[in-house]
């Protein structure tokens, strides 16, 4: 593939360009017209990196990507990844679950409120100049530590006190040579909050750098107290749980066909897991955040959720149970399922009876009970439930009552063990009983 693709003395000019220090050199790279699209994709970051470089540099639209010169391959199979404004719409999924974070520790962390701001459209992808995406303002004034990176330790909280402070969240596509995302969120800290142009409320903030390209994260400027153990936590889970990141993923892995053509493995046991230091790669799926249940609407408009009592698989005679698709492969060969792609689009594939997997896992179960009114709900911990958690709902008024929020089983169970007082209202209907 590799000859076939690019000419050897293009080859060797990238090669030479990867190993060389210091400046960058000038790389005349010429590709083919059957030059293979996944190929050029797979080795982006080596081709397009910032020591290598062709002609002027270039942004892409709607993306804060840089290019340096025309490698048309490589710029169609970035916008590609991009479509319909997946860097801005990062960028939004990002602050919104900060936002969140923030919301849900608004005691420990001592915060009045937590203000989402009015940015622009293309501030995402703006890199000249920046402005705070989220506020914090003090129930009283915070002590603020001297700007340390989000992994360093032993902050002395002894650079003032502040009452409001800002988080700023900057996205990046890093190449071969420059993916150092510390290096990059230190200085964009650094000439953020130096320049005339950008807008902060305050001195005191902190910059969260995150590098789609390689998937990794960091966080530059002051702390309060608190923050820095809950950005640790938050981002670690952000980063594996977002779904405008997960579109990007699962883009990538379209684009390079990165998917297992072998049948399913077995099950990991005493005899098979010297399979795992071996030289062969192997897959690991997990499916602990898989839930049975469906959602429907209620007459007043809300959204309910209730377990049923099986899963089922839309296949190309109608949706099917487990034993409906075992009785089939009985006298069938392949069985086709539906599958969404492109962006929703609704299309029908084989599979065969190796592609059938049961998986009979270990939930962890969450009970939550009132022994005054006979009331019992036993769910699993991450199961998500429509929910009005607050303390003593039955004796307020209907205006005071907390709005209807999605909540985990585990978080709610969690705070009735810490205040006896906190009920939760939900609507629930079961398949069976």
């Amino acid at each position: 593939m590799v000859s076939r693709n690019l000419s050897p003395d293009a080859l060797s000019k990238i090669e030479s360009a990867k190993r060389s220090s210091g400046c960058g050199e000038y790389v005349g790279l010429t590709l083919d017209e059957d030059t293979d699209q996944l190929f050029v994709l797979a080795n982006g970051a080596t081709v397009h990196n910032s020591n290598v470089y062709i002609g002027f540099q270039v942004q892409l639209d709607l993306t804060g990507i840089f290019m340096h010169g025309k490698l048309p391959t490589l710029k169609i199979s970035y916008v590609s990844l991009f479509r319909s404004h997946a860097w801005q719409k990062s960028h939004e999924s990002l602050i919104l679950d900060l936002c969140q974070v923030l919301d849900n520790e608004l005691l420990p962390l001592q915060i009045d409120t937590v203000q989402k701001e009015a940015i622009h459209p293309r501030k995402s992808y703006k890199m000249t100049s920046s402005a705070a995406d989220i506020t914090c303002f003090a129930s009283y004034k915070w002590p603020v530590s001297t700007p340390s990176m989000l992994t360093d330790g032993g902050d002395r909280m002894d650079a003032g006190t502040t009452q409001k402070y800002w988080v700023d969240v900057q996205l990046r596509w890093g190449d071969y040579d420059s993916h150092d995302i510390e290096r990059y969120t230190r200085s964009k800290f650094l000439d953020y909050t130096t320049d005339s142009m950008s807008i902060y409320p305050s001195p005191t903030g902190v910059v969260i750098g995150v590098d789609l390209a390689y998937n990794i994260y960091s966080a530059y400027g002051n702390w309060i107290p608190g923050m820095k153990p809950l950005m640790q936590q938050a981002m670690a889970k952000i980063m594996k749980a977002s779904p405008a990141l997960y579109v990007i993923r699962e883009r990538i892995r379209k684009a390079l066909q990165l998917f297992s053509s072998e049948p399913t493995e077995s099950y990991l046991n005493s005899t098979n897991y010297a399979e795992l230091f071996s030289h062969q790669t192997c897959w690991f799926v997990d499916d602990t955040n898989v839930y049975r249940v469906t959602v429907q609407k209620t007459f007043e408009g809300n959204l309910t959720c209730f377990p049923v009592e099986d899963h089922q698989i839309l296949t190309e005679h109608g949706f099917w149970s487990l034993s409906q698709v075992q009785e089939h492969f009985e006298t069938h060969k392949t069985l086709m399922i539906a599958c969404h792609v492109d962006d929703g689009v609704l299309e029908y594939h084989p599979i065969v009876a190796e592609d059938v997997t049961i998986d009979h896992g270990v939930h962890d179960l969450v009970e939550m009970c009132d022994a005054d009114a006979d009331m019992s709900l036993m769910p699993t911990s991450n199961h998500r439930m429509l929910l009005r958690v607050g303390s003593s709902l039955g004796v307020v008024s209907k205006e005071s009552r907390p709005p209807l929020e999605v909540h985990t089983a585990g978080s709610v169970a969690e705070k009735g063990l810490q205040d006896k007082t906190v009920d939760a209202q939900f609507m629930a209907r079961f398949a069976v009983g």
